[in-house]
């Protein structure tokens, strides 16, 4: 199914991916974190 999308920015999959999450399950109650980015504040 990825290779269907590989000229969709990985940002904007991101966001779709959360936005169905938060549609299905609610939204989180602790913050997301991206693993590909230094999540420490």
């Amino acid at each position: 199914m990825r290779a269907r999308y590989l000229h969709v920015p990985d940002a904007m999959l991101k966001d779709v991916a959360r936005k169905i999450a938060e549609a299905i399950w609610g939204p989180s109650e602790t913050p997301a974190v991206d693993k590909n980015q230094d999540n420490e504040g």
